[in-house]
């Protein structure tokens, strides 16, 4: 099984967050970039593009988009690729579907700490850290270590991102 998770961000650097419906089966309330499963015949870039489409209205430009990681997820037996994709729409020309998310926002990376704890308390079981070209492998590892403590369920990955600007890219499942 493979999924994808898409990061759209913005010419300011805020991410758009997406909230699933409080009637969500697996995760209901739970905060988290675009996401969706890849489907029989495509490629993980067409399904991030098709989830992007369909929960946002969103037609990203393929040249914008740039695969930033994989990993295997042993804990749901599935591959997990990661993207980043440039906005080319404001929030408010967004058509968000209201049967796949309850809301949309920008955020910007303080307020990703907020949902790091909201991940604590509503038992969020993925945590990948994405530290930047200027954090040493010592810092992600206290970065780590301080998600280890606030989220001790959840299964935290430390990955090398290297995106310029950020220090830290966080996403909560």
């Amino acid at each position: 099984r493979l999924v994808v998770s898409g990061w759209v961000e913005s010419d300011k650097g805020a991410f758009l967050m997406t909230r699933l419906p409080d009637d969500h089966p697996l995760h209901p309330g739970l905060w988290q970039a675009v996401a969706g499963d890849v489907l029989q015949g495509e490629t993980s870039l067409t399904a991030v593009l098709r989830t992007a489409q369909q929960a946002l209205g969103l037609e990203a430009d393929p040249k914008k988009v740039r695969l930033h990681s994989t990993e295997r997820v042993d804990r749901f037996q599935c591959f997990h690729d990661v993207f980043r994709i440039k906005a080319t729409k404001k929030l408010e020309d967004l058509a968000v579907d209201p049967t796949l998310l309850a809301e949309a926002r920008w955020m910007m990376p303080a307020e990703l700490d907020k949902l790091a704890a909201e991940a604590n308390a509503r038992e969020g079981e993925f945590i990948n850290i994405f530290y930047g070209e200027d954090i040493t492998e010592e810092q992600a590892m206290q970065a780590q270590e301080i998600f280890s403590n606030t989220c001790p369920g959840a299964e935290i990955n430390l990955l090398p991102g290297g995106q310029p600007v950020y220090y830290y890219l966080i996403s909560v499942e």
